[in-house]
């Protein structure tokens, strides 16, 4: 869950919308009133949060797997897992092995037993596009070259043995 307590803001019911760590930095800085870089993947959530609406878009959670520590450059590489996730929905695609499983959360809030491929056809349908939006929004050149740099940065932040 996200929680944000701001001070002097009257508290409101929030929705379950999930909620995607790609519009953190975006949502934290319109609180703060500060710009938000227009090259940022997500977007703020800010203004829908102080008067207690909900948002229908779908979470993305990226990672690699196995990785268990993405300071070390050997763990940053290797096959993909990519989720979506709505309010009650959540389809993760493994790359690696090229499948997909899908979870009803209000069922299944543990993700123990994935849905049949032929199951709830349009939801899948519409995460998997929310999905293909994503990757192609991070095909951007620039979007690769700004990781590289910060891989590289982290990389020169190690202290020297």
């Amino acid at each position: 869950p996200f929680m944000l307590r701001v001070p002097g803001l009257q508290t409101k019911s929030q929705p379950k919308s999930a909620f995607s760590l790609l519009n953190l930095s975006p949502t934290l800085l319109d609180a703060l009133q500060i710009e938000v870089p227009t090259d940022f993947l997500g977007k703020s959530c800010w203004a829908r949060m102080k008067e207690g609406i909900g948002w229908d878009e779908p979470a993305i959670i990226e990672c690699v797997s196995g990785c268990t520590n993405p300071f070390w450059p050997q763990q940053r590489t290797g096959p993909r897992i990519l989720g979506v996730r709505d309010s009650r929905y959540k389809l993760i695609l493994h790359f690696d092995e090229s499948r997909e499983l899908m979870f009803d959360l209000e069922v299944d809030p543990r993700e123990l037993s994935p849905l049949p491929v032929d199951a709830d056809r349009p939801i899948r349908r519409r995460l998997l596009d929310h999905a293909r939006a994503h990757l192609a929004a991070k095909q951007n050149e620039s979007a690769r070259l700004r990781a590289r740099i910060r891989d590289i940065r982290l990389e020169c932040a190690k202290p020297v043995a």
